[in-house]
């Protein structure tokens, strides 16, 4: 008896599923497969609704047959645009299963040619197969004649949504939307999905005739930018496509070295998309990964890691020689001379912070430590010299019996902490948890280009960045890096940045039990505090 290759289909479908693991990446699977199908060449209208444990994905495109999705919910079927000759980012259809990476229900309504359909799936059904037999797609309504415009509306109903979910989303079809190349219009909720690129200061090109990535008739072109900001994420790196369609973002390896983060682009390469060699250049996932196993792919990371490596090698030899201009050593001296402040103010508030907290009973664990790199050494347990003393109710006099303690001389173990020269460990307190401890916070200036903001902080590093080239900070500049107005503007935005940088402070130590009312308070305290520190800026002697 001969012996034949099955698939499990409903564990198939979910193992799909797995990867669209954010509200964002579901939305956009079906956004996505809206903008691949329009009606001609008409721009698709494509609206995303998010609200408490649901999504709707609406779209004016050419809509679904019952035959479309008999197709549509056939696993690693072929894609139908690319039978017919259209370059669409689909390949095998396995985004349909996207809503079950979250949800327990999707419902599609479609029309198209006057007909309309009406099919839904449910998680229950999928589970029920479990001898990997076909489930069920109910049908609801088949091929009922409307007056109705083509289009689609897909229904993801039982999702675990949050309120970031809209802000993420928003974020990610953007970034997503710029590198479609194609105009269509998307909304989020009410607001309108629009792509900006990063402001960037330098623009190089390279091009390559080598095969296996190109030829001398067909050269490949990669453009290399250069923003005045680190870029987060999500923007970083070189766009990999295939006549326009993005397959992969990438830094090919270079992610940790420096300046690197200052980089994005782009480059086609039809080569991967004609390529039918036994090793595929694409998996049948929405990983947003090439295959590093293809030869392509291979010759196309190595020539770029060369690539990047030029333009970020240049780039931080210009950097170095910035900082060893005059200019730019007043001004990092003016920079450390805030900074100073700022870690004073920060030292005095980590002692109360933890102060309060271990009055209050909270577990110091989680608190102390507010995501420093180096241990701190917590009094308790171990004979390394420590920062703090435990403190606890006064001593009593002596006696047993219950009568009113006393004042007392000598510190004791409590649930609080103070200054003082004390003995313990890294691990302190019952020695579960390491509690770790970065250094203060540091202020630099940069060009960022008149559109960024005018200041910015980078939690990772504890640091306060001011765009010299905003125009307020710009205008204050005009009188020179020495003039009061420059000066005070400086030290007014270092302030503020650093007020907002202590409330996330406070958010990250607390965790769940953190109260956004109590960042508001602690913001204005914070400001109050540290602004009365520059105000020898606004004296009448210059300062």
């Amino acid at each position: 008896m001969a012996i034949l290759v099955k698939s499990h289909v409903a564990r198939d479908f979910l193992q799909n599923a797995a990867f669209f693991n954010t509200v964002a990446k579901i939305a956009w699977e079906y956004v996505s497969n809206s903008l691949d199908n329009p009606r001609g060449n008409q721009p698709v209208h494509c609206r995303v609704q998010i609200g408490d444990g649901r999504i709707v994905v609406t779209d004016d495109a050419r809509g679904m047959s019952h035959a479309d999705l008999e197709h549509f919910f056939t696993m690693h079927g072929e894609n139908v645009q690319r039978v017919a000759g259209k370059v669409v980012r689909g390949r095998f259809g396995t985004g349909k299963s996207a809503a079950f990476g979250l949800a327990n229900t999707s419902r599609v309504s479609s029309v198209k040619d006057g007909l309309k359909n009406v099919v839904e799936v449910r998680r229950e059904d999928i589970e029920a197969a479990r001898d990997g037999s076909p489930f069920e797609v109910r049908a609801f309504v088949t091929n009922l004649p409307t007056n109705e415009l083509a289009g689609t509306m897909i229904e993801i109903e039982e999702v675990q949504t949050k309120p970031g979910d809209i802000l993420q989303t928003k974020q990610y079809v953007e970034r997503h939307l710029g590198r479609y190349r194609q105009a269509h219009h998307v909304m989020i909720n009410n607001h309108v999905a629009e792509f900006q690129e990063p402001p960037f200061v330098e623009e190089r090109s390279f091009t390559t005739t080598s095969a296996p990535i190109a030829s001398d008739e067909a050269p490949v072109v990669l453009t290399v930018k250069t923003s005045p900001v680190p870029l987060d994420e999500g923007t970083r790196g070189i766009d990999i496509l295939s006549r326009g369609i993005v397959h992969e973002t990438t830094l090919v390896g270079l992610d940790r070295t420096e300046l690197i983060e200052h980089l994005f682009g782009s480059v086609d390469i039809p080569a991967l998309e004609d390529d039918n060699g036994p090793i595929p250049p694409f998996d049948n996932t929405r990983s947003g990964r090439l295959n590093p196993a293809n030869a392509i792919v291979v010759a196309t990371y190595a020539w770029l890691a060369t690539c990047l490596d030029v333009v970020r090698r240049n780039l931080l030899e210009r950097d170095r020689e910035r900082r060893r201009t005059a200019e730019a050593k007043r001004l990092q001296q003016e920079a450390d001379r805030i900074a100073r402040i700022l870690n004073q103010d920060f030292d005095d508030w980590r002692v109360e912070f933890k102060r309060a907290a271990g009055s209050l009973g909270r577990d110091l664990g989680h608190v102390v430590g507010l995501g420093d790199d180096e241990a701190e050494v917590l009094p308790g347990e171990g004979d390394e010299a420590a920062d703090f003393v435990m403190t606890g109710p006064p001593h009593g006099e002596g006696s047993s019996q219950g009568g009113p303690a006393g004042a007392g001389d000598v510190e004791r173990p409590g649930s609080g902490l103070k200054p003082g020269l004390g003995t313990g460990g890294p691990r302190g307190g019952d020695g579960s948890e390491r509690r770790a401890r970065r250094g203060g916070f540091a202020l630099e200036y940069e060009n960022a280009t008149e559109a960024e903001a005018r200041s910015r902080y980078d939690e990772d590093h504890r640091a306060i960045y001011i765009n010299l080239d905003h125009p307020q900070i710009a205008a204050a500049r005009h009188g020179g890096i020495d003039s009061r107005p420059f000066r005070q503007l400086s030290y007014e935005v270092a302030f503020t940045e650093y007020s907002l940088a202590v409330a996330r402070e406070m958010a990250r130590a607390q965790g769940a039990i953190f109260d956004a009312q109590d960042a508001i308070v602690e913001i204005g305290l914070v400001l109050n505090r540290i602004s009365r520190q520059g105000s020898f800026l606004y004296e009448d002697s210059e300062a």
